[in-house]
């Protein structure tokens, strides 16, 4: 099967094959995030959907291609992985028998000349954060709760709409937030907000 004609299916599909929830593969592909838990819910049951995921799973089976198994694995590795490991008389090493290997993501040996003129050889190595490596483990095991997304035009959007009509009414932040001056404290939401988003919670979108 080749890749979804819809680029929208296309990214939720992958975005389940790679681990995500629905809510998240939904919002990942595009679609509103008010209404990604129930977009996400009737994607999931598309059979075009459906057999893109498995397509993936069965293509990540080939040797050229990484499985998510095997991604986790080498993530593991690095979370894992320790400096003193790597360290052989107090000298950084990397060989074959160094656990959790690839870990590192520099190891350099350079040989050169002391004050005197004697020959020496340098090596350093660097590793991968384990901090991040675990970060996408979390990730692709979902145990991150999607994140809530503020609509309700109060907050950081509200500011912004607020200086946005001072400009277009000629009144500054402080007068809009006065309701003696005969308009809605934006502070407050701007009214309709709040029946658009529940109308919206319930729309599903293609």
């Amino acid at each position: 099967m080749p890749i979804l004609e819809k680029p929208q299916y296309e990214k939720f599909a992958f975005a389940i094959y790679s681990g995500q929830r629905q809510q998240e593969a939904a919002i990942t592909a595009g679609y509103a995030p008010t209404a990604a838990a129930l977009t996400g819910h009737r994607l999931i049951h598309k059979d075009i959907i459906l057999a893109r995921i498995a397509e993936l799973h069965e293509g990540s089976e080939k040797p050229t291609i990484m499985s998510r198994e095997r991604i986790l694995e080498r993530l593991s590795e690095i979370g894992e992985a320790k400096l003193v490991d790597f360290l052989q008389d107090g000298e950084p090493k990397l060989d074959g028998d160094t656990p959790n290997a690839s870990a590192a993501s520099e190891y350099y040996i350079r040989e050169g000349f002391d004050r005197q003129g004697s020959p020496v050889v340098r090596k350093s190595i660097k590793l991968h954060s384990p901090i991040t490596a675990m970060a996408e483990i979390s990730k692709m095991r979902g145990d991150y709760a999607p994140q809530r997304v503020d609509l309700d035009g109060t907050g950081k959007l509200g500011d912004v709409l607020s200086g946005l009509l001072s400009r277009l009414r000629g009144y500054t932040p402080n007068e809009l937030d006065d309701p003696s001056n005969g308009h809605p404290v934006l502070s407050e939401g701007i009214p309709g907000d709040e029946q658009e988003g529940e109308n919206d919670v319930g729309k599903e979108i293609d």
